[in-house]
């Protein structure tokens, strides 16, 4: 069953891929750089992303914010523990935003309320409580988005870090001077997945605030590889031998 289920993921992968070139090649000359940029969780798309075009025969850059798979998993194990289980995860991120939600709230009561109840069909009974009780967020939305974080933080717990294609793409990385973690190396170990050039920015602010800060669109800007004079990524584009595309 396991076999037949991979196949099967395989083959939406193949057929997944097959149409996102398609719409690529429709609006990306095979002469013109592509540009990925990726925040946090947007990192694994984006390196993806650049995995699938490369394949494909195109060259280009990558810009990651404050993200990397490496990162990404080290400080979800960081917070969860190496033997977490589905029930650890979504006590921890309904109590978490409960906290956002509701700052004035006793955080270790509030993590008790979800810790208490083994099935997630009263935890998120219990959520739906607080979330009744403002009207930021609708119950849909609420629900929506406790599964989609669950599935990310969950995905990127258990990214297998050697099942990736090692790129050729060079990689600039945004970090901010306030990191999430410093047992890690600068730049996020993103040296370990391309043999592309890696350039580390750092900026004021943290994982969130950073976004406000005014030098991060300016350095995003001044990285497009259609704009910028820089004769490394020039011979890159031009050397680099063309990859044979599989679809």
């Amino acid at each position: 069953m396991q076999i037949f289920i991979n196949h099967v993921i395989s083959v939406i992968n193949k057929i997944a891929i097959f149409y996102f070139l398609q719409d690529v090649k429709a609006e990306l000359k095979s002469t013109e750089p592509f540009y990925i940029i990726g925040y946090s969780y947007g990192s694994f798309i984006a390196l993806k992303l650049a995995e699938m075009l490369e394949k494909a025969g195109y060259r280009g850059q990558l810009l990651l914010i404050d993200g990397s798979p490496h990162f990404l998993k080290k400080l979800t194990l960081a917070h969860l523990g190496d033997d977490f289980s589905d029930n650890d995860l979504y006590n921890l991120l309904l109590s978490s935003i409960v906290k956002q939600i509701f700052p004035e709230e006793i955080q270790e009561l509030v993590a008790l309320e979800f810790s208490k109840r083994e099935e997630l069909t009263n935890k998120m009974l219990k959520f739906m409580e607080y979330v009744n009780k403002q009207n930021l967020y609708s119950e849909e939305y609420a629900k929506s988005m406790v599964h989609a974080m669950f599935r990310r933080i969950r995905m990127a717990a258990n990214y297998d870090l050697d099942t990736s294609d090692i790129l050729t793409t060079p990689i600039v990385l945004i970090r901010p001077a306030e990191v999430s973690l410093q047992d890690i190396e600068e730049d996020y170990c993103l040296s370990k997945i391309t043999t592309g050039k890696v350039v580390l920015k750092v900026i004021e602010g943290n994982h969130t605030s950073m976004l406000d800060n005014p030098m991060l669109p300016q350095i995003i800007n001044e990285m497009d590889p259609s704009v910028q004079e820089d004769k490394n990524f020039e011979e890159y584009i031009r050397d680099v031998k063309p990859i044979t595309p599989v679809l």
